[in-house]
């Protein structure tokens, strides 16, 4: 957990968690600290020590105790919106630690408005990420139930350059388990039963369009993904049906399953050549061949599922 955190602070925020360090460096803090840097420093410690065993009431208690100390060290003379901004900012960063470690307890203080005037849940934070993005890709189960129940979107997409919704982000994290094509369908399932998929299943369930996500992860070959999904959520995933565009885009021409989607990409490919750009998850090109052989998982994957083609009217 601590070295959970660590990772937390230098590659999410890649500077403090608090105003007054903002645009101070480490080396700066130690060749010239004063008796108030060092104690901002060991409470800011203490409040992330806290956080981390989830003690909401002592938290609180810092938290408010900290922005003091830091206030007063800086002699700050903010007009009341300008200390609600900092107030804001700073409450949004301890809500992205909480809910990086699953800190259900401490996220709920924030929400609510325990420290300074409380945090949007859907706010976006300097990186393009809402709470339930940060939430997401670390799997924390406990606070994406609870920010979903403070209404967190599911359909926001982030603002970085993968613009993925928060579900994307649970399938294409690292907390998921790893698999290659040179390993059986069996083996996925194994490993699979082995994990505890109960925060993609609360994102699943609460996403509009996981039939998209599904139609999408399937037709970039992300097999891991659509089993994932196939996992926790089947009957959306086998028995959604899809508008298909001439262009195979989705939308308003021909009705079909992701089922008969995958086979006609595969068809599709058998009589095409070169490489093509995949999904924003994966790096450079891939073979036709290559993507033809996942396709061809995926389809006994969905067999597996009972996915068929869908129930046409004669005419």
């Amino acid at each position: 957990m601590e070295t959970e955190t660590m990772m937390f602070e230098s590659n999410h925020c890649g500077r403090s968690l608090y105003p007054r360090f903002m645009s101070v460096s480490s080396k700066d803090l130690i060749t010239s600290s004063t008796d108030h840097d060092i104690d901002a420093i060991k409470a800011e410690k203490r409040l992330i020590d806290l956080i981390v065993k989830d003690e909401k009431d002592k938290f609180v208690n810092q938290s408010k105790n900290l922005f003091q100390v830091i206030s007063n060290e800086q002699n700050l003379e903010k007009t009341e919106t300008e200390t609600e901004v900092i107030d804001r900012r700073f409450a949004l960063r301890l809500l992205f630690l909480a809910c990086h470690i699953d800190s259900v307890e401490c996220a709920e203080a924030l929400l609510v408005g325990k420290i300074g005037p409380g945090v949007q849940v859907n706010e976006y934070d300097e990186f393009g990420k809402t709470a339930l993005h940060c939430a997401a890709e670390m799997h924390s189960k406990r606070c994406i139930d609870l920010l979903l129940r403070y209404s967190a979107r599911t359909d926001l997409r982030s603002t970085d350059d993968s613009e993925e919704l928060p579900i994307e982000m649970a399938l294409s994290s690292k907390r998921m388990i790893t698999w290659s094509s040179d390993e059986t369908i069996d083996d996925l399932l194994v490993k699979f039963s082995k994990m505890d998929l109960s925060a993609v299943r609360l994102l699943a369930e609460n996403t509009y369009d996981i039939a998209e996500v599904a139609y999408l992860s399937s037709m970039e070959g992300e097999v891991v993904s659509l089993a994932a999904l196939l996992m926790v959520v089947p009957e959306k995933v086998t028995s959604s049906i899809m508008v298909l565009m001439p262009d195979g885009g989705l939308a308003s021409k021909d009705m079909t399953t992701i089922y008969e989607c995958a086979i006609r990409e595969v068809l599709c490919l058998g009589q095409k050549e070169g490489s093509f750009k995949v999904s924003r998850r994966r790096l450079g090109l891939m073979s036709r061949t290559q993507k033809r052989n996942l396709l061809l998982i995926e389809i006994e994957l969905l067999q597996l599922f009972d996915a068929s083609f869908l129930q046409r009217p004669d005419h």
